[in-house]
């Protein structure tokens, strides 16, 4: 006989159940979702070439109604970008003026040419026990625009010399050194051009020349070259020993003292036979010129009002004055 099978339990029984109905119901859904998907990916249509003769093409006047539109749209830029520009300058202007207000020094006091004494005006000291004072007359003082002086001495007259800026500040500078000199300062004023001329009758006082110099230098017309040759032989041959010179001019010479004596020592200077030189010349005339007052134990300040054309002047006075214990000294116009 076979043997009696043992009977199950129902607990058994009903968890098969529970994971077969399980496992069927994740088929089923399986099943379910794969047959609902939805194609999203929708199939690339390539687009029909356009023939370029199938656009529409513009007519003329929508051309030029175009470019009128840019062109007013550009002007209307510029006109922007003009307006920005102008208001940035002007902020950056503003700016500086402000930093310049503040960062301003003091002004420099102002000095009254009567009480402007010795040591006040930048260095340039009235105060030797002897002085004396050269004033150029030539006819470049006339101007310091080359042309104007060409058409001046043409003809030179005293009307023309009375309306001139520069010589009346020559004039002015003679006299303002002749006012602020110490009082038992022995001076000699000379003008010089081709030749010197003294003005002052020998040595004076401050108190008898003051009276008559601006009278006697109102008198003169500038005229002529310079020879700076004879004037620095005058100027050893007059001026004591320790004197404090004031050279007024405006330039390096223009005319050879001596034709025959310049021309074996200067070639460039012997070809025009009426002694006027040109600008290799004038600084050669200047050096032998400068070379008398080797000797001369004299202080010499040079006061320069330039003219147009000549670029050497300064650099040539300046070296010269220092090497006589003096200064060079260029003023503006109103001065003094």
């Amino acid at each position: 006989m076979r043997p009696k099978r043992k009977s199950m339990g129902g607990g058994a029984v009903a968890f098969i159940d529970v994971m077969a109905c399980g496992l069927g119901a994740v088929v089923l859904l399986l099943v379910i979702v794969d047959f609902n998907i939805v194609e999203i990916i929708t199939p690339r249509v390539e687009p029909t070439p356009v023939r370029a003769t199938e656009l529409p093409q513009p007519s003329m006047t929508e051309l030029q109604a175009r470019l009128e539109l840019l062109q007013s749209k550009n002007v209307v830029l510029a006109d922007s970008v003009a307006n920005l520009t102008a208001a940035v300058l002007e902020q950056k202007i503003t700016g500086d003026a402000l930093r310049v207000s503040v960062e301003k020094p003091e002004s420099p006091p102002v000095t009254d040419p009567i009480s402007n004494k010795s040591g006040q005006l930048i260095g340039l000291k009235v105060n030797g026990r002897s002085i004396v004072i050269l004033l150029d007359k030539s006819g470049s003082m006339y101007s310091d625009i080359l042309a104007e002086n060409v058409l001046y001495a043409v003809a030179p007259s005293k009307m023309k010399s009375d309306q001139s800026a520069k010589w009346a500040q020559g004039k002015r500078i003679a006299q303002w050194i002749v006012d602020v000199a110490p009082e038992n300062a022995n001076l000699k004023l000379a003008t010089f051009a081709e030749s010197v001329s003294e003005v002052s009758n020998g040595w004076q006082k401050k108190a008898s020349l003051g009276a008559s110099a601006a009278s006697s230098l109102d008198k003169i017309v500038p005229q002529s070259g310079t020879d700076l040759h004879s004037t620095f032989a005058w100027l050893t041959k007059n001026a004591v020993r320790n004197a404090q010179v004031f050279l007024i001019t405006d330039g390096l010479p223009t005319k050879i003292s001596s034709q025959g004596f310049v021309s074996r020592m200067f070639s460039t200077c012997a070809r025009d036979p009426k002694g006027f030189v040109g600008g290799q010349c004038r600084q050669q005339i200047f050096t032998k010129s400068a070379a008398l007052l080797a000797s001369a134990d004299v202080e010499l300040n040079v006061i320069l009002l330039p003219s147009e054309g000549d670029p050497l002047a300064a650099p040539q006075y300046w070296a010269l004055a220092k090497s006589k214990g003096g200064l060079l000294f260029s003023p503006e116009l109103n001065w003094p």
